[in-house]
């Protein structure tokens, strides 16, 4: 059983459609591949949020509770990503950076004498998510709940990446160090919830939006791999299945 957002869904990435944008080549399309045939469900949906677990996103789309069952056995989720406005945050961003491309106006923006908003979104968004796998643990008492993290998508510097993904160069750190605090505190909180934390961070290193084409897990403003802007293409996605059926002790 696959729950989640865009980052689950694969958006762009070949053969994907319908209302979620969702690919039959998303990381839950390939961990099901690599387990025993069994029944799977896939009810990722691009934009989900943390309410849309128990709400109709959009307002039509079924809650993506309503899939689990006393027989699900293996769960994998993302989510948290849309709570915390990420996708909102890189466009600021990019817009800022061409104000000020060698100074930090993200940053600037964001963080100021009153506190950092960013880190407070991740703060409030964190425990919504440790809400979720008390959800599926619920509905799925028989299930064990793998929740996947965030790729690595903004290196720590760089000078430039304005053709993938346009960002000052002092904002490179800052957004950095807002993916990991996502992450960290993602994994931290899921554990205490009873599920595991399946860490895609390290194993993306070097594959981040500003790596060249082949290279990059993450497609940026011109994408070549396809799959949408700021989203895994379908190598983050082949990474990312790989960690999950590592964690299940299946990888190959």
């Amino acid at each position: 059983m696959a729950l989640g957002d865009s980052y689950a869904a694969g958006p762009g990435i070949p053969r994907s459609g319908g209302p979620c944008a969702r690919s039959d080549h998303n990381y839950p399309a390939m961990v099901a591949e690599g387990l025993p045939p069994a029944p799977y469900t896939d009810v990722t949906c691009t934009w989900a949020v943390t309410a849309d677990m128990t709400s109709r996103q959009f307002g039509v789309i079924a809650p993506q509770f309503d899939a689990l069952g006393r027989n699900t056995r293996v769960v994998t989720l993302t989510i948290g990503g849309n709570d915390a406005g990420f996708v909102e945050v890189m466009g600021v961003c990019a817009g800022l950076s061409q104000v000020d491309p060698q100074g930090a106006p993200c940053r600037d923006h964001y963080a100021t004498s009153g506190g950092d908003e960013i880190a407070e979104r991740v703060e409030r968004t964190v425990p919504r998510i440790g809400d979720v796998v008390e959800g599926v643990r619920e509905r799925a008492p028989r299930a064990r709940v793998l929740v996947v993290g965030y790729p690595h998508l903004i290196p720590e510097s760089k000078d430039s990446c304005a053709i993938e993904q346009p960002v000052a160069a002092g904002d490179f750190p800052y957004l950095y160090g807002v993916e990991r605090k996502l992450n960290t505190m993602m994994a931290a909180e899921v554990t205490r919830h009873g599920a595991e934390f399946v860490d895609l961070h390290p194993s993306s290193a070097g594959h981040d939006i500003c790596q060249a084409p082949g290279t990059r897990w993450v497609e940026g403003l011109v994408q070549v791999e396809g799959a949408d802007p700021g989203h895994p293409n379908i190598n983050g996605m082949r990474n990312a299945a790989h960690q999950v059926l590592a964690k299940l002790g299946r990888a190959g």
